[in-house]
């Protein structure tokens, strides 16, 4: 797993209480914070049945043309666009033209185990087949445009990790190709299909698959902070298709999960399914829980894009924050305005940094490793910044926070040096002390 990688759908637990109208203030001076610290840029909205309860669109979509953000902005929501392509494929079985258990090799004989694999075990992640953005080489194809048998002869040499249907393992190569089933069932493009099954009924203006060669002048482009934001590299969107390359703005998705939440885009049956929670995760959806509350929903990371979207059924509360740039977790961004919100314990976070001026950062320079940790890491400095990078991965910069105190805050990463004993205690959740070899 990729040290940047957070599960940042896992909330606390305890007691709920309700919303109240003097919530807003308080979410407000928070933003007001990530925005004048330049720790993020965004759009978030919350609702209650179909009242906008907040809110509130923060730094730029286009940060060299100056174009704000808006709750009408069309982010890349990553792997949310997996709710959606469930979708999709549930109104293909809905009009006959597919069967949950069709299995794989009716579209793709040469995969290992395809007559085994249904639709079914597609939809709920439980097929086996590797993840194909976990390898070393999808970095070295994941900015080209491939046609569709191209990135097929890559899938078919993927490894089988269990027998299908025998539990659940999160794969976007599953979503990949129930784009490419969706395709060939329909005769459609999976642009096609967004705009016929959503965007269309749902009179949806900013919801699409984006194009990495024809970006739309409204459309969100993606940033990390290096001393000011800097654009970020664009995924080729024929590589993730219905895994990760759809565009919607804060509003459409909304839309979406209000109308498939009140049974507007599914029959009731086929919803209920699709809701079925085996091993947390539905179709397209998993279970994200807040204090003693659930919302089903999902989130989303693609280049350095953010997102999560999700419904709480109870109380019909629907959360929707898109972000094109974080220089904090995402997921502690979430938990901060989920609990003003919803009024729990919530305290104010203070952005540490500390003046680096004649301090030699050649001192803590080195390959870190331990046998209990998983990765080296190579401590560098660069342009008078430090600089991290673990095996097999790109470097980050470090934000000085103490002396000898690092942080790579988008990660929840801090890295304390040691450096007359050559030591680093870097902490992620765990905590590693790693020795300098």
């Amino acid at each position: 797993m990729k040290i940047y990688l957070i599960l940042f759908f896992l909330f606390s637990c305890g007691h709920s209480s309700k919303t109240l109208e003097d919530d807003k203030p308080q979410l407000d001076d928070y933003f007001d914070l990530i925005e004048t610290k330049d720790k993020g840029m965004g759009a978030i909205l919350i609702t209650e049945g179909d009242i906008e309860k907040y809110s509130r669109a923060y730094g730029y979509s286009n940060v060299e043309m100056k174009i704000k953000n808006t709750l009408d902005t069309p982010f890349h929501i990553g792997s949310i666009s997996k709710t959606l392509t469930a979708v999709i494929i549930l109104r293909l079985v809905e009009e006959k033209k597919l069967s949950l258990d069709y299995h794989v090799d009716r579209f793709f004989p040469k995969f290992k185990h395809s007559k085994k694999i249904t639709i079914k075990d597609l939809l709920k992640q439980q097929t086996g087949i590797e993840n194909f953005t976990d390898l070393k080489d999808y970095n070295e194809y994941k900015n080209k445009m491939l046609h569709r048998d191209q990135v097929l002869e890559k899938f078919y040499k993927l490894k089988s990790n269990f027998r299908p249907g025998l539990k659940h393992e999160y794969s976007n190569t599953n979503y990949v190709l129930l784009s490419f089933i969706a395709e060939m069932a329909s005769k459609k493009s999976f642009a096609e299909l967004i705009e016929f099954y959503l965007a269309r009924p749902l009179n949806l203006k900013n919801t699409f698959l984006y194009h990495r060669d024809h970006k739309r002048k409204e459309e969100a482009l993606s940033y990390t902070f290096r001393e000011t934001w800097i654009p970020s590299e664009m995924t080729a969107e024929s590589i993730p298709l219905g895994a990760g390359a759809i565009a919607s703005s804060p509003r459409d998705l909304t839309k979406i999960f209000k109308a498939l939440f009140r049974d507007e885009l599914l029959s009731k049956e086929l919803f209920t399914e699709m809701t079925d929670m085996k091993d947390q995760y539905g179709y397209g959806l998993f279970e994200i829980p807040f204090y003693e509350e659930k919302a089903l929903g999902h989130t989303g990371g693609i280049d350095a894009y953010r997102s999560l979207a999700m419904c709480f059924k109870k109380n019909e509360t629907c959360y929707v924050h898109l972000t094109n740039a974080t220089e904090l977790a995402f997921n502690d961004m979430n938990i901060a305005a989920l609990s003003l919100y919803f009024k729990k314990d919530f305290k104010m976070p203070e952005f540490k940094s500390f003046d680096l001026t004649g301090v030699d950062l050649k001192k803590y320079e080195g390959i870190y490793a331990d046998k209990k940790f998983p990765m080296k890491i190579k401590i560098f400095e660069k342009d008078k910044k430090l600089y991290a990078q673990a095996t097999g991965q790109d470097a980050f910069a470090l934000h000085p926070i103490e002396e000898h105190c690092f942080e790579y805050a988008s990660a929840s990463i801090q890295m304390q040096f040691d450096p007359e004993k050559g030591k680093m205690t870097f902490t992620q959740g765990q905590q590693f002390i790693l020795t300098r070899e």
